[in-house]
């Protein structure tokens, strides 16, 4: 990341957001936007996935770019799983595809901007 913000900085470019596929990397890219202190990172948005304690935390107190997660249910992942593998293991027939319906955290004032959209929490779990 910040080989990529270096650069914007030479263009005068702006970081937008991040996307990063777990929490602890989006903590990564939340500390190498404040180590950088550019402006092209100045109002960065870093969204990530799991909903780990800490990106609860970070997103309730406002404090950073960290702004949503999308909470992943384990428990309700592993009974699908154990239900899928049971019925194969007896030769029964299985689903191809199972979707879950995402639960998205995100800051309040996250939520409070687009109070129709099904996937916001409010700010709480």
């Amino acid at each position: 990341m910040e080989t990529h913000v270096r650069r914007l900085d030479v263009r005068h470019g702006r970081l937008d957001a991040v996307f990063r596929t777990n929490d602890e990397t989006a903590l990564g890219a939340v500390d190498a936007s404040r180590a950088n202190d550019s402006p092209a990172t100045g109002s960065t948005v870093v969204i990530g996935v799991d909903g780990v304690p800490e990106v609860l935390a970070l997103i309730d107190s406002g404090a950073g770019p960290l702004r949503a997660t999308v909470v992943l249910d384990s428990h309700r992942l592993a009974e699908s799983a154990n239900h899928v593998l049971t019925r194969m293991r007896h030769g029964r027939a299985t689903a191809k595809r199972t979707v879950f319906r995402p639960e998205v955290h995100q800051a309040a004032d996250e939520a409070a901007a687009d109070p129709a959209d099904p996937r916001r929490t409010s700010g709480r779990r």
